[in-house]
């Protein structure tokens, strides 16, 4: 809280224990009476909304909100230190933003996941990867064995196939990683995007400025909703652009 203070205080505009008291009480109101919310919290709004149009949201196996910490792996303040992000069923709808995940990603289901793309689609590469995770795994272990005998028959090959080794040792490396390769394996298991149409509908309803992770333009934060009106409006921007180039 001492390292966050003057970010906090910088962003809000008023003392940061007295913004966190309101955005605790809003949040805390939004998810356990319906309607019953202060108008401290932008978020607790959205969420009032959002059980309305959703009265299941309740079902979910996990909530996480108003959290005191700083963007993962960066030096900005996260929206959820704001109280305006949340995130639902994390451990169904991972946030998948390394350069290795979105390879093994894009190898396994032709999909790219660096880019945008449709929620069908999107849909369609959680499918895929369930389905096709163990075969394309497969091909891969098949095509490092190959290279490995044809460069013990041919040792002046070595330079030659060295892309080739590269591509798939970078492919194969994450996956033999005991941490990522107990998340690709959950993957095969359950998919990554889990979170249902109705419930990412309620939401972008509940405000013109909600931007859902899935949306994003170079990673997917599946679990990730937030009110950010500067994002918003650079994605409509930039997704009006696409349309036109099509």
């Amino acid at each position: 809280y001492a390292e966050l203070y003057p970010a906090i205080q910088d962003r809000v505009k008023t003392d940061p224990a007295d913004y966190y008291n309101a955005e605790e009480h809003a949040m805390r109101e939004a998810r356990i009476a319906k309607n019953q919310t202060t108008d401290s919290s932008v978020m607790a709004q959205i969420m009032a909304r959002v059980e309305n149009r959703y009265p299941n949201i309740r079902k979910f196996h996990s909530f996480s909100g108003l959290q005191m910490r700083k963007i993962a792996d960066k030096p900005k303040l996260s929206l959820h230190a704001l109280g305006n992000a949340v995130d639902i069923d994390a451990n169904d709808n991972p946030h998948i933003t390394k350069p290795e995940e979105i390879a093994v990603v894009k190898f396994v289901t032709g999909i790219d996941l660096g880019q945008p793309q449709p929620r069908s689609t999107l849909r369609e590469a959680s499918s895929s990867f369930q389905k096709n995770f163990d075969g394309k795994m497969a091909e891969l272990h098949a095509e490092e064995e190959r290279l490995k005998k044809m460069q013990e028959v041919d040792p002046t090959s070595r330079s030659t196939l060295k892309a080739r080794r590269d591509y798939v040792e970078a492919l194969l490396k994450p996956t033999r990683d005991k941490k990522t390769g107990g998340q690709f394996e959950k993957w095969r298991r359950d998919g990554f995007f889990n979170l249902e149409d109705d419930v990412i509908n309620a939401f972008l309803a509940a405000d013109p400025n909600v931007v859902w992770g899935g949306e994003y333009l170079t990673s997917k934060d599946f679990m990730h909703f937030e009110y950010d009106p500067k994002k918003r409006k650079s994605f409509d921007r930039q997704n009006a652009r696409r349309q036109q180039d099509k």
